[in-house]
């Protein structure tokens, strides 16, 4: 596994540069000091072990009523089993008719609609609501709101719209005649989240197994990992612990310690990264070692596969980037050269990290200190404090 110290946000254009070095008419080589986020991580392919409980699918010809990766509560109704295919198609698309009369009949907005500033404004009252909503993840709530921000822009004529909703329920009551009842319907036997299919792996990849865990079993679980998928069978997992497994080179995860706090991102799912616990890391074997990590956050999208792209990130720095090569010791003291005016001035600097290329500068925010935008000196001949530059 390859160390990685992975820009991923820079201010990379600053006075027309790009992190270009410049020479200025005394022959010094500069660089413009810019303000980055630097990540330490490491980059691999990931395992998902998870708390998975499989159930078989009794029909050929079943309807979810959730989707995949939805989390239900208990005893919640996810699946009607039907004997015929044509009375699954017929349930299927009654639950559609129930879905466009629901939102068909959503009250007409009290709102002049032809008065732009109180449109405005209560547009701006439904998306306070929203955010609250989006925080609490009211689902339900959140599709009734939607459904009442869409009546404001399109305000509707009441005869039309009964006459379609009226059509909507014809169409449905005829289904409903057209069918017996269910055969079964399913009920969760567990809070979690509904997959309405297997991979083969639910019964082998539990939380008790990740301390077993070698290299060389990972990466027999990753050829196999998301090859098979039946669907008769579904599952409901914990998505309130689960864990990831990732092979390492033991040099690069070396400072990693049990119980130490991570993040991990899976571009493939998400730009945006989640905190996770070290919880295991195993012997080395030719070099690499086992990193598992537990976390509590969900990623859309993550609990429907076995494996995934990801970047697992040990530190994140903050600060001032300049050059390796910029660093200077002068009386004990670590720092740079800055052309100050046409005056070089030594400043003393923390540094955050120095993979021999770039390093970063803690950002005291003081003008003795250095600064976002200070002309870093790279080269010269005969640079000291206080030096006049032509």
């Amino acid at each position: 596994m390859k160390k990685v110290l992975a820009v991923i946000l820079a201010v990379l254009v600053i006075g027309g540069y790009v992190f270009m070095n410049q020479y200025n008419k005394s022959g010094v080589e500069e660089q413009l000091a810019a303000s980055v986020v630097y990540e330490d991580a490491v980059k691999g392919k990931a395992l998902f072990i998870r708390d998975e409980s499989v159930y078989d699918i009794e029909s050929a010809h079943a309807y979810a009523y959730v989707e995949d990766g939805e989390r239900v509560s208990n005893q919640e109704k996810i699946l009607a089993l039907y004997t015929t295919q044509e009375e699954r198609s017929a349930i299927e698309r009654i639950n559609q008719l129930e879905e466009e009369i629901a939102e068909a009949s959503v009250p007409m907005t009290s709102v002049d609609t032809d008065n732009e500033a109180a449109v405005e404004a209560e547009l701006n009252r439904l998306a306070k609501e929203a955010s609250k909503l989006i925080y609490e993840k009211d689902v339900a709530a959140l599709r009734s709101l939607k459904k009442e921000i869409e009546s404001l822009k399109s305000p509707r004529d009441a005869v039309a719209t009964d006459e379609a909703v009226q059509t909507l329920v014809e169409e449905r009551d005829a289904l409903k005649n057209q069918i017996s009842s269910a055969s079964k319907e399913v009920y969760s036997s567990r809070a979690g989240v509904f997959v309405s299919f297997t991979d083969g792996m639910e019964s082998v990849l539990t939380p008790d197994m990740y301390t077993q865990l070698t290299p060389s079993a990972l990466d027999g679980y990753l050829e196999t990992a998301g090859k098979t998928k039946n669907t008769s069978q579904y599952k409901i997992l914990d998505n309130y612990n689960w864990f990831t497994a990732i092979t390492a080179d033991a040099e690069s995860v070396k400072e990693l310690k049990v119980g130490k706090t991570v993040d991990l991102r899976f571009p493939e799912l998400s730009l945006d990264a989640i905190e996770a616990e070290v919880v295991y890391l195993s012997n080395e074997e030719d070099g690499r070692v086992v990193v598992v990590c537990s976390t509590n956050y969900a990623v859309d999208g993550i609990f429907t596969c076995r494996s995934a792209e990801v970047e697992l990130i040990k530190e994140t720095y903050r600060g001032i980037r300049v050059d390796s090569s910029a660093l200077r010791m002068v009386d004990d003291k670590i720092g740079v050269y800055v052309n100050n005016g046409g005056i070089v001035k030594f400043k003393e600097v923390t540094v955050l990290i120095n993979n021999g290329e770039v390093a970063i500068i803690k950002s005291e925010g003081t003008s003795s200190s250095l600064m976002y935008n200070d002309k870093v000196i790279l080269s010269g001949r005969d640079i000291y404090d206080g030096k006049l530059l032509d």
